[in-house]
C-alpha cells in the first residue's frame, strides 16, 4: 500500500515531448498567422536572444534561419537617452541599464559559432544595411534561401519608434559627446568595446 510519503514527483513528460509542445507553441504563434495571411515563411523579432535561445530554436526547427543585426553600442546609447529624457514615465535609466546588457550578451555569444549554428546564424550590421540596403537584400535573401524579390523593402525605409499615431515622427538623438559621462561609462565598460571591435567598429581613443 503506498503511504502519503511514498509519492515520487515524476510528472514531467520525457524531453522529447517537451520539444513537441515547445514547437507547437511556436507554430501557434506564428505559423497558423502567417498561413492564414497567404504566407508560406514566417519569423520574430526579438532584440534579447543570444546563443543560448538560438540553439535551441535550431534544435527546435533544425531548417531555421537566424539573423543577427547588430548596431553600434554608442548608437544603442544614444537611442536609449532620446527615450530616458522624452519618455521618463515609460523609461528609465534602468531599461537604459537593460538594454546595454542585452546587447553585450547577444553580441558576444554569438561572436563564435560552430555546428549547425554557423550555417544556421547570419551576421549583419545595421550600418552597413542602411549605407547598402540592395546588398543587405541580396545576402539576407540568399542566407533565408529567398528570393531578392519576395523581401518587401519598404520595411527598410521606414523607422517605426514607438506605438501609436506618432510611431515615426523623427527622434531628437545627442552625440556620443553630448551623453551623460554616466550612460557612456555603460558602453565603455563591461569588454562591450572589445565585442565591438570583433564587429568592425572602432573603438580607439575610448
Amino acid at each position: 500500500m503506498l503511504s502519503n510519503n511514498g509519492f515520487i514527483a515524476n510528472m514531467t513528460p520525457p524531453p522529447d515531448n517537451i520539444d513537441e509542445a515547445a514547437r507547437a507553441l511556436f507554430e501557434t504563434m506564428y505559423a497558423k498567422p502567417a498561413v492564414a495571411a497567404g504566407r508560406s515563411v514566417w519569423g520574430f523579432k526579438e532584440v534579447r536572444y543570444g546563443l543560448i535561445e538560438a540553439t535551441s530554436l535550431i534544435r527546435l526547427f533544425p531548417g531555421a534561419r537566424i539573423v543577427h543585426l547588430i548596431r553600434d553600442p554608442r548608437q544603442v546609447a544614444s537611442s536609449v537617452d532620446e527615450w530616458e529624457r522624452n519618455r521618463p514615465a515609460v523609461w528609465t535609466r534602468a531599461d537604459s541599464e537593460a538594454t546595454i546588457a542585452f546587447w553585450r550578451y547577444v553580441a558576444s555569444s554569438l561572436l563564435s559559432l560552430d555546428g549547425r549554428l554557423r550555417e544556421a546564424v547570419a551576421r549583419f550590421r545595421y550600418e552597413d544595411l542602411l549605407l547598402d540596403p540592395d546588398r543587405f537584400v541580396q545576402r539576407l535573401a540568399t542566407h533565408c534561401g529567398l528570393e531578392p524579390d519576395l523581401i518587401d523593402r519598404d520595411v527598410l525605409s521606414r523607422r517605426i519608434h514607438r506605438d501609436g499615431p506618432k510611431r515615426e515622427v523623427p527622434r531628437q538623438l545627442r552625440a556620443w559627446e553630448q551623453l551623460p559621462a554616466d550612460l557612456r561609462a555603460l558602453v565603455t565598460s563591461g569588454g562591450i568595446p572589445e565585442v565591438a571591435t570583433a564587429y568592425g567598429y572602432n573603438f580607439a581613443g575610448l
